[in-house]
C-alpha cells in the first residue's frame, strides 16, 4: 500500500519528488527486509536449504558502505 500511494501521488502531481522516491526506496527495502524474514523462518523449519560459498568480505564491506552511504 505504501508503494501505491507513492505512485498515486506521482501519478496526480501533487507531491515532492523527492519525497516519493524515498518512500518508493524505502518501501523496497521494508519488502526486502520481511522477504528475508520469511526466508529465515523457512530455514528455522527446514522448508529452505542454505547453499554456502565463499565470499570476498573486504569487496561486501566495500558494497555495503556504498549502500549506506547512498541512503545517508
Amino acid at each position: 500500500s505504501l508503494i501505491g500511494f507513492a505512485q498515486l501521488m506521482r501519478r496526480r502531481g501533487a507531491y515532492s519528488e523527492r519525497a516519493v522516491e524515498a518512500i518508493l526506496a524505502q518501501a523496497t527495502r521494508l519488502n526486502r527486509l520481511v522477504g528475508d524474514l520469511l526466508d529465515a523462518a523457512r530455514l528455522d523449519s527446514g522448508q529452505l536449504t542454505l547453499v554456502r560459498s565463499q565470499v570476498d568480505l573486504v569487496d561486501l564491506a566495500g558494497k555495503v558502505a556504498e549502500a549506506v552511504q547512498a541512503t545517508t
